[in-house]
């Protein structure tokens, strides 16, 4: 009968455990739950560089999302590639689509080479714009607008 003891007890001491781990990690599964069903938008960032010589991208600065639900995080990244804008063959184009969660921050900073003029432009979905700036020559140009709430 001792042994009947031993084990009920010890049952009882796991299922203890059992619970009390369950509930420690509850929030966080809450937390992963509610950041996986978040509503994010596909944002696209555009530059658009014309001017003397080769058109460059030296530097560009923009804001994602890791993941889904997460606040909007800037990423650098330097001497990007450009195409040929088919549009405008006299400019080249550098686009790049991220994560942002909505309502948060969507924003870009390109620099173009010397003695060229850099536009950017934020779309969401790759269609509806949200931010256009045109530059100055040689000088960096900044896009930014909050992401909206899903209707």
């Amino acid at each position: 009968m001792k042994t009947a003891g031993i084990w009920a007890k010890t049952g009882i001491a796991l299922g203890a455990a059992t619970l009390v781990g369950v509930g420690l990690s509850g929030c966080g599964l809450v937390d992963s739950i509610k950041n996986s069903t978040a509503d994010a938008w596909s944002v696209t960032y555009a530059v658009t560089v014309s001017g003397e010589g080769t058109p460059t991208l030296p530097t560009v600065t923009f804001g994602e999302a890791k993941s889904r639900g997460e606040d909007t995080v800037t990423k650098n990244l330097p001497n990007l590639p450009l195409e040929v804008d088919a549009t405008a063959p006299e400019s080249s184009r550098w686009e790049k689509t991220v994560m942002v969660t909505a309502t948060q921050p969507a924003s870009i900073v390109a620099t173009p080479g010397e003695g060229q003029r850099a536009t950017c432009q934020i779309l969401l979905d790759g269609k509806r714009q949200i931010a256009a700036v045109a530059g100055e020559p040689g000088k960096p140009v900044t896009c930014e607008a909050t992401t909206p709430k899903f209707d």
